[in-house]
This record gives C-alpha cells, sequence and structure tokens, in this order.
C-alpha cells in the first residue's frame, strides 16, 4: 500500500474508538447499495470436488413482539415485499428507504421498477435518480445508468452529487479517460465531498505518483468554499511532524465552517491530533468548539482520553458527568468503561489506593414480592414468629477453555452464582411457612456493584454475616460454583448461625448447558435440610407460582438475576454501568413470556422489571409497553394471574 493510500485509509478511526455517533448530513453521493456475499468457507474446493451448492440467501424480519424470523428469499419475495411496496408506493422516503436495503440484500432486479417510480414521484429527483442510476449499475445496466445521469443534467443543469455518480459510471464502463475529467467537475461544484475528493485523490497518485496525488488535494483546496481536502493535507501534516502546518490548515477549515462544527469533522481533527500525540493542541483546539448537544460521546471520548493523557482526571470525570446527565442508554457501556478508567487515574493521581468498602444487602422473600406491591394480597401471610432462613452466593472459581475465554466464563457464572440463592429463597418463602432472606454482598466504595469471590465463603464468615443482618436467622446456606473444565460443580453448606457450625454440605455435578437438574436437586435438598435439622414443614405454594420446565425454567432463574440488577441499581453509590442493557432485559422477559403465555409466573416478574425500569429508565420503560400491552391482548391469563398483573401495573 502506497503512503498516499495509507493517508486515507486512516479515515475515521478515533483513539478514543466511540461506539456510536449520529453523522451529520454530507453532500457526498448517496450511499450505494452493494450485493453482499453470502457466508460461508471461503477455502477453494480440492480438484476435481463437486461445486458446493450455494446456499439460499436468507432475510431476517421481525414480528410485533420483536422476536426475530427467518425467511428465504422466495418467502420474501412473495409475502414480505410487495406488502412493503405497496405501503410505500407513494410515499418517496419509505420507498427510497425499501429499495435502498432490498439492494443491499441483493434484491437487484427487483428494485428496477420500484426505482423507476420514484423518480416519477419523489420531489427531490437529484436523489432518486442518482438511486435508479445505482440500482440500474449493480443490475449491469451500465448504458440505462448512463443515460438517466445524463438525462438529469440535461434537463435540470450541473449537479455535483449526479456528476460524481456519472464518474462511477464510467469506471464500471473502463471508460477511464472521461473519470478524472468528470470527478474534477463535479468537484468544482461541490469540493467538499467526501467520496469524491478522496477517491479523485487516489486516482491521480495511482497514476502519476503519491506528489502528484498531494499536489491533487492542494488544487481541490484552493477550489471556492473548499474545507475538507485541508482536512486530509492537515492530517498529512501531521504524519510529517509538521503541527503548525496542520494547525493552519485546521483554522482554514474552522473558518469556514458554522457554529457548531460538524461532529463528524470534530472527531477525525482531535482522533488526528491525539493519534499523532500532540495532546495539547488537541485540548485547546476542541474543547472550545465542543458542544455536547451536538457532539456528545463522538467528540466527548476524544476529550476524555486527552484529559486522562494529560493528567486531568478532574476535567475528564465533570466531563463524564455532563455525558451521563444527557441519560443517553447507547453511551451507558462506553461511559462505564470510561468511569472505570477515570477512577484508576483518580487512585494514581492521589497516591493512595481506595479500599473496597464491603457489606451485604438483604432481599426477604421473592425478587418480585416487595411489601409495598399489591402481589402480597395473593400469598399466604407470615406469621409473626416464622423463622428466617438466610442464603448468600456470589462465590465462584472459574476456567478458561478454548470456547470460551474467563471472562465470558465469569459473567455467566457469577449471573448464575447470584441467581441460585434467589430461587432457593423464593423456594423456601413460598413453598413453606419460612421466611427467605438473601445475603447479597455488595461493594459500597469505591463504586458500588455486586461482590464477587473466587473462593467459598467460611462456616464463620457466613455466620457472622447473618447474625449481622438482624433476621435472628437460626440457619444459613451458602452456595458455591466451581466452573472449570466441562462439568461444573454447584455446592451448598448449611451453617448453623449460633455456632457457626457446619451441618451439611452437598457437591452436585451438572452440565453447564443443562443446569435446571441441579438447580431444582439443591432446591429439593435445601428444603429436606430445613425439615430435618429446623422443623419447617412444606406448604402449597400460591396458585400463580408455576415454575417453568426445561430451557424456560433456567431462563426464569436468570431473570431474577435481571430483577436483582434493576432492583440494586437506583442504590446509591452505583456506578454508572452496573445496569447496561435494559431494552434487552425486557425483551428477554417477554419472549419467556410468550413462551409461557398461561403461566402468570414470568408475566409477574416482567411487570416488577417494568415498575422499577420506570423510576430511572422510564424512557426503555415507554418504548417497550407497546410490546406488553399486545402480549396483554394477544394472551390474557386466567385468574388470578390477570388481576394480579392488571393491580401490578396500575400506576405504570
Amino acid at each position: 500500500m502506497s503512503f498516499f493510500k495509507k493517508l486515507f485509509s486512516q479515515k475515521g478511526t478515533s483513539p478514543a474508538e466511540p461506539n456510536e455517533a449520529s453523522m451529520p448530513a454530507t453532500s457526498e453521493p448517496a450511499p450505494e447499495a452493494t450485493t453482499p456475499t453470502p457466508a460461508g468457507d471461503s477455502t477453494p474446493a480440492p480438484e476435481g470436488a463437486a461445486p458446493a451448492q450455494p446456499r439460499e440467501r436468507k432475510f431476517l424480519a421481525y414480528d410485533a413482539f420483536g422476536r426475530q424470523v427467518v425467511l428465504g428469499r422466495e418467502e420474501w419475495l412473495k409475502n414480505v415485499i410487495p406488502q412493503q411496496l405497496k405501503n410505500a408506493w407513494d410515499q418517496p422516503e419509505q420507498l427510497g428507504t425499501i429499495i435502498l436495503h432490498s439492494v443491499a440484500d441483493g434484491l437487484v432486479d427487483e428494485m428496477i421498477a420500484p426505482a423507476e417510480h420514484l423518480v416519477e414521484i419523489d420531489p427531490n429527483r437529484e436523489r432518486s435518480t442518482v438511486l435508479l442510476a445505482s440500482v440500474y449499475g449493480q443490475a449491469n445496466r451500465l448504458a440505462d445508468a448512463e443515460y438517466t445521469l445524463k438525462s438529469y443534467l440535461a434537463q435540470h443543469g450541473d449537479s455535483a452529487v449526479v456528476l460524481a455518480n456519472l464518474a462511477k459510471v464510467f469506471s464500471l464502463q473502463k471508460n477511464d479517460a472521461e473519470v478524472l475529467p468528470t470527478l474534477w467537475h463535479s468537484l468544482e461544484l461541490d469540493p467538499n465531498q467526501d467520496t469524491p475528493l478522496s477517491w479523485y485523490a487516489l486516482l491521480v497518485a495511482e497514476k502519476d505518483g503519491d506528489d502528484a496525488g498531494l499536489a491533487a488535494l492542494r488544487r481541490i483546496a484552493a477550489l471556492h468554499g473548499s474545507w475538507r481536502a485541508q482536512f486530509w493535507l492537515a492530517r498529512y501534516a501531521l504524519t510529517q511532524k509538521q503541527l503548525e502546518t496542520a494547525l493552519s490548515y485546521y483554522d482554514e477549515i474552522l473558518e469556514k465552517l458554522p457554529r457548531p462544527v460538524p461532529a463528524e469533522l470534530l472527531a477525525q481533527i482531535s482522533a488526528d491530533l491525539g493519534q499523532a500525540n500532540h495532546i495539547d493542541a488537541l485540548l485547546k483546539l476542541t474543547i472550545p468548539l465542543y458542544d455536547i448537544a451536538v457532539h456528545g460521546l463522538y467528540v466527548g471520548a476524544n476529550l476524555l482520553k486527552a484529559y486522562l493523557a494529560a493528567g486531568k482526571p478532574a476535567e475528564a470525570r465533570t466531563l463524564l458527568d455532563q455525558l451521563l446527565a444527557l441519560d443517553k442508554p447507547e453511551w451507558r457501556q462506553a461511559l462505564s468503561y470510561w468511569d472505570t478508567q477515570i477512577l484508576r487515574a483518580e487512585i494514581a493521581k492521589s497516591g493512595q489506593p481506595i479500599p473496597p468498602k464491603m457489606g451485604t444487602i438483604m432481599v426477604e422473600g421473592p425478587i418480585w414480592l416487595r411489601k409495598e406491591l399489591p402481589i402480597v394480597e395473593f400469598c399466604p401471610t407470615k406469621a409473626e414468629n416464622a423463622p428466617n432462613i438466610c442464603f448468600v452466593g456470589s462465590t465462584v472459581e472459574v476456567g478458561a477453555s478454548p470456547q470460551k475465554p474467563i471472562p465470558r466464563i465469569l459473567e455467566i457464572a457469577g449471573r448464575l452464582s447470584r441467581a441460585v440463592p434467589l430461587f432457593l429463597s423464593e423456594q423456601l418463602h413460598l413453598r413453606t411457612p419460612a421466611i427467605g432472606t438473601v445475603l447479597q454482598p455488595w461493594v459500597h466504595a469505591p463504586r458500588g456493584t455486586f461482590a464477587l469471590f473466587n473462593k467459598p465463603i467460611l462456616e464463620a464468615e457466613a455466620a457472622a454475616h447473618t447474625k449481622a443482618s438482624g433476621t435472628n436467622a437460626e440457619f444459613v446456606f451458602a452456595t458455591h460454583l466451581i466452573a472449570t473444565g466441562e462439568q461444573w460443580h454447584i455446592t451448598l453448606r448449611m451453617t448453623r448461625v449460633s455456632n457457626g457450625a457446619l451441618v451439611n454440605a452437598t457437591s452436585i455435578d451438572f452440565d453447564p448447558k443443562k443446569p435446571e437438574p441441579a438447580i431444582r436437586a439443591v432446591s429439593d435438598l435445601a428444603l429436606n435440610l430445613c425439615k430435618q435439622h429446623a422443623g419447617i414443614e412444606a406448604a402449597d405454594a400460591p396458585a400463580f407460582y408455576q415454575l417453568p420446565a426445561g430451557d424456560d425454567f433456567v431462563s426464569y432463574v436468570l431473570r431474577l438475576e435481571q430483577a436483582l440488577n434493576v432492583s440494586f441499581c437506583s442504590i446509591e453509590g452505583a456506578g454508572p454501568g452496573f445496569l447496561i442493557g435494559e431494552s434487552d432485559i425486557l425483551q428477554g422477559n417477554l419472549f419467556l413470556c410468550l413462551n409461557q403465555p398461561e403461566n402468570p409466573l414470568p408475566r409477574i416478574v416482567l411487570s416488577y422489571i417494568m415498575l422499577q425500569l420506570k423510576i430511572f429508565r422510564r424512557s426503555a420503560v415507554e418504548q417497550f409497553y407497546g410490546r406488553f400491552d399486545l402480549l396483554q391482548k394477544q394472551f390474557p391469563l386466567p385468574e388470578p394471574g390477570a388481576t394480579i398483573i392488571d393491580k401490578l401495573l396500575q400506576d405504570l
């Protein structure tokens, strides 16, 4: 790769790797869809082997509940595309979107007639002409593409975007003599088209060398109103360690642009300065131009990284707090990362590590059975002197495997280590007269989060935590998960609180892909031990308490852990990344409800999660509620489930 190609190959990079951004509109040609290559093994077949059969292209659709549906090409063309086209036939915006997406899915010939119709109805004739020419081009009807674009120019006069696309048609026709002149004329009309600009300079460099390519950029920079070529020249200057030259180009660019500066450009300028390690220049140029409402995390991530590189964690913390205040769900994971990085910098600057402040938080009864919720009316009332049994988990030993590295295993095992105690407590609470209480280990500082230990809790520790809880529990159960190898192991240890004596310890092996038998066995064991040592007899569970089976059982147990996450998100000190993906949590619980359409229990858990999220993630609930309402209408619950859900959600 020539140096000049490397210069353009850096386009769009950022040292901070922002996860998202709303890119500003540009004046470049309309995006041209390309036919995707089917996924599969690209290794050549052995000589003499029969040719591989092409895989049928699959199309993804979503039903009203957001469930993914996979359709074959013929089914898609028969049942989906006609209705989409019918609904959008006289709506230029919608029709254009369908054409673009369909061409990207490989339905090129099928989109010719819709694209021809779009030209007739679209008030933006330039846009629809470019799209039609693109469809013709991908259908290998290059003469029609050329005629379409030239007809527009003849009727409406010069257009930068039409000329740029005409140059592409000439290139596909191998009419090289016409490509550069047509591109140049397009740039004369609008020198700030990104794709035509870089294409023109690269073609010149390929033809006459890198120096000629740079000279082409300088010619474009001399055109009236040009600023994008100056950006590339500034990037080149940085590669040559010519900071002052680059800054002069930036000054020239910024004098020509309105305020606020387009986010794409400011992100690229700050990224280039950061990659060249000119941190002071980055901060000096970017801070006065940064508008958080417009530039958001796209530019903000570069500033955060620069602040940390400059040893300014306080300024980084201030910016992070401002970004968090915008409450953008799609930023939450990235901001959690920056919170961790800033915290490390703050600790390093103070010279003294902040010791973690540990504790436990009690969850009495099922996580979804809060005393203030009307569902308590449908559960047996506990006696004043009802015995209390405590459960504690959050201890895991992990080992890597070829399929899953340690971080992934730790995530899965960590969730399970919190979910199992919740399930055991729920079982005891609803199937006996006793009270089940989970003692959830929690890190209060420096950032509130779940504690997770790599060694089993000792009997003396379990007893001490239980005494400190004030529950007056006679026994405490501790679970420990060993997630090493193909077989995992869960251990249940029962301790007498008064003296810290071990009453029973049992380990159960299980397949991590099918944990249901082990979880049920641990639950039955805990109930039997409570009966044997504490005299706690079984009782009838509430009528609505119907556990799912199979994969849905495992899903239900893990949904309890999600409910715990949602419940603890509002605890003071919880970091910005404590709860990520609330939309996925809602959707996953909805899928479980759809798998169990007559079972009130999954819907109770979902309702509880919605009520909790309403407090601090209201927008997520509002966006999701339509699907829940559809669930209620299409799959009404039998009593008492219907009444329970109605009462739970009466204030939602």
